[in-house]
Order: structure tokens, then sequence, then C-alpha cells
């Protein structure tokens, strides 16, 4: 899984963007158990930045996690394996880490797999992370990009760091 990780303001949160043809789930769950100790140590970086921005600012910050799923690919990335493993370790994390995240979005989900998503795919996350993710379209809906922008925060700092894939005006 490519999650690229953005901290694009000194005074402001994470983002966090994976795409779905970056990433290949099914062959992720075979290597989950080897990879989790590095995903331990990157929440906990992702925590510690938050902390000290909260903590220097006065105001609390968040990640928002973004993961953009035009051209998903049900054999590459459809493994409940990795589903439910991700989901309990969200899980753990939002244990050990409360409030880190601040919204779940899923973009351009093809119409095909929605109900796959809001039906079988969100209900295997915690009841924790079920309220904080949204499903969106920002490239194709105004009032969605600006919920992006609105979620990234920091006024025009959060377009310079959005992908352009995303409606903003990053080369990633």
């Amino acid at each position: 899984v490519a999650i690229y990780t953005h901290w694009p303001h000194v005074d402001g949160g994470i983002i966090q963007v994976s795409r779905s043809c970056d990433s290949d789930m099914v062959s992720l769950a075979t290597r989950l158990d080897k990879l989790e100790h590095l995903l331990k140590y990157a929440q906990e970086w992702n925590f510690q930045v938050l902390d000290d921005v909260s903590r220097r600012t006065g105001r609390i910050v968040k990640i928002t996690r973004i993961f953009d799923a035009p051209g998903f690919s049900p054999r590459k990335q459809l493994s409940i394996a990795s589903i439910r493993k991700l989901g309990a370790l969200s899980g753990q994390w939002e244990s050990l880490y409360p409030q880190t995240l601040g919204v779940q979005l899923f973009c351009h989900v093809p119409k095909v797999l929605r109900g796959l998503l809001d039906h079988v795919i969100v209900p295997l996350f915690p009841a924790r992370l079920t309220e904080k993710t949204r499903v969106i379209a920002p490239r194709e809906r105004a009032d969605d990009r600006a919920a992006l922008l609105a979620w990234i925060g920091e006024g025009d700092v959060g377009a310079v760091w959005l992908p352009k894939y995303l409606g903003g005006t990053a080369e990633l």
C-alpha cells in the first residue's frame, strides 16, 4: 500500500493520501504481520507531530486520510482479510492515539462499488472509524471539493498540497 503523507504547514494537520492504483491489498494481507511494526512507528510519528502542533498553536489538529479509488480493481484491491486486519489496527490506533483521525475520505469510488463500500467494507470498521468515514467525489462535485479543502484546512495552502487528481494543484 502506497501511503503518501504530507505535512503541508508547520502549524497544520497531516494529510495522508493512498490511491487504489498504487495498492495491492491482496498481497498486503500476506505481509501485514511483517509490516505492522513499521505502521506503528508511522502512527507514533503522526501522533508526535499532531501533539506538538496542538500544544504550540493551542488548537487541535488531526489527520485527514484520503483513499482515492478510480480504476479500483477487485482482484488487486479487494481483500476482506486485509480490510479486517487494517480495521483492527485502526481500532487499536484509535485506542492508543484517540482522536488523531479527523476524517477518512473515500474519493471517486466507482458506482458499482459504492454499495459494496457502504454495506460490506465500512461496516467492518470499528464504530469510532465508521463515524469519521465519508465518500466524496471532489473532481466532479464542487461542494465535495470545498468540503475536502475545509477538512484539510489552512485556506489556500490546502489546495496547493492537494493532488491534481483530487482537485488541487500539487503534482504527485
